[in-house]
């Protein structure tokens, strides 16, 4: 396959399109889903306030900035469901896919590089799954590329950008400028590194706004955030580093970086490109992320996974076997137990990053399932103790239909619950207080995703 093909304007343009597309068909009628539930209500909030106010009601104050949410409520304009927030992500995924497609080209030398590297982003369950929701971590996966291919070109103006863009979308972005900043200055680029800094000015002027008005600097401190933001003991230290590497390794990429270790170690290649920002962006994610109590997602860890690709696919490009088909062979044992990742779910009592591959879709329909079967059984969700994600309304997840939401499930009170493997909130002491006093109704399946409807059992009820 010629690389003059890939490295053509015309593919660089055709092909991030055809894939953003492509992404937006498969998720365009899917209701919201985990923490998009959350862009919504703040997009709601912003478009029923008619734009008067840039600070969120403490109950909904997570600590972003408040500008996605803010782009997201225009598209509320057009209409109210759901669809439209999907469509308002094209610029984001088409930006992801367009420096996927410019990574490339200032990486590979041949069409097979390319193309591997290609496969692995497009094949990832965390990545295809990002791509069709509604959230934060596209949008700043998008500006952590352009940082990156603006720094090996020395197009520093845009690097300035992306520092000033990124924390403004998500605190999460606060990372990114500093695994940038780094970068920069591990190429000894002293003088560049401290004007970029600049950069971030808008967003200290925003948190300091933010604190003035609201009395605390992220969220507040009897907010669900802000228990995940708590310092945890030595042994909970070791416990997070240990599922930071799970992370990494989960949905068939274990196969992936095992062989990318084989082919360091058997050929010893030298010049490959994106090992000095791995190591740092490892580094940097490590130090801030085990230290604190909150979930580790797969998500978070998207940046070095899309280098560990990068990595592997120049590996096997460069690798000398002998036997030519050697090298399609370990591409397509990579991209089969990734493709084996899609839908992969953990048994009972081990908590699934839900939004990280694509068994979530399996949700919806069972959803509609369960709300059908509450309506023709007359039991009124008001009465249905639930968890995250399951609580939201309907019109909160699709646009339309009832604004009534499930309450989070307490045991003392109430006389049905609503709980499955897909409710990660209840913990295992919860869940054997729930088969000591309730009983089950009913159990909904679909594809490993299971929700139990239970009611008290008689002798509890007072």
């Amino acid at each position: 396959m010629n690389i003059k093909i890939f490295h053509s304007k015309l593919f660089s343009i055709l092909f991030p399109l055809g894939i953003t597309l492509l992404f937006t068909l498969f998720c365009i009628n899917d209701p919201l889903f985990w923490d998009s539930i959350n862009s919504n209500r703040v997009a709601q909030f912003y478009f029923d306030q008619h734009f008067n106010n840039l600070l969120l009601p403490r109950e909904i104050d997570s600590g972003n900035p408040p500008f996605l949410g803010l782009y997201f409520a225009l598209f509320k304009f057009i209409g109210a469901q759901t669809a439209y927030l999907h469509l308002a992500m094209i610029p984001f995924v088409f930006g992801f896919w367009y420096q996927i497609v410019k990574l490339c080209k200032n990486t590979f030398k041949s069409a097979n590089g390319y193309f591997i590297f290609i496969l692995f982003c497009l094949i990832d369950p965390t990545i295809a799954a990002q791509n069709q929701i509604v959230y934060t971590d596209v949008p700043i996966l998008f500006l952590f590329l352009l940082g990156y291919n603006s720094i090996n070109k020395s197009k520093y103006f845009w690097t300035f950008l992306v520092i000033l863009f990124c924390p403004l979308i998500s605190i999460k972005g606060l990372i990114i400028d500093i695994i940038l900043l780094c970068y920069i200055f591990y190429k000894k680029e002293y003088l560049k590194s401290g004007l970029l800094i600049l950069g971030l000015i808008p967003f200290l002027i925003w948190m300091i706004y933010h604190h003035q008005i609201q009395g605390y600097w992220l969220s507040p401190p009897d907010s669900m955030w802000s228990s995940q933001r708590d310092l945890v003991s030595a042994f909970q230290l070791i416990k997070n580093g240990m599922v930071f590497g799970w992370r990494l390794i989960d949905f068939g990429r274990l196969f992936a970086f095992v062989i990318g270790i084989y082919l360091w170690l058997k050929f010893k290649p030298k010049g490959i490109i994106g090992i000095p920002l791995l190591i740092i962006s490892a580094l940097i994610y490590l130090i801030i992320l085990c230290p604190f109590s909150n979930p580790i997602s797969h998500r978070y860890l998207l940046p070095i996974i899309i280098l560990g690709y990068l990595i592997i696919a120049q590996l096997i490009e460069n690798s000398n076997f002998k036997s030519p088909p050697t090298k399609r062979a370990l591409t397509i044992v990579i991209l089969i137990t990734l493709l084996e990742g899609w839908n992969f779910v953990y048994p009972n009592h081990i908590a699934q990053g839900w939004d990280a591959n694509l068994a979530y879709k399996n949700y919806f329909p069972l959803k509609k399932e369960v709300d059908d079967f509450l309506a023709k059984s007359h039991i009124p969700k008001r009465e249905v103790g639930s968890a995250f994600p399951c609580l939201a309304s309907d019109y909160l997840t699709t646009g339309l239909g009832s604004k009534v939401e499930m309450p989070y499930l307490n045991l003392e009170k109430n006389t049905y619950l609503l709980v499955g493997n897909i409710t990660n909130d209840v913990t295992d002491q919860q869940w054997n207080q729930i088969e000591d006093k309730f009983l089950p109704i009913r159990i909904f399946r679909k594809n490993g995703i299971y929700l139990t409807l239970f009611h008290i059992k008689t002798n509890d009820l007072k």
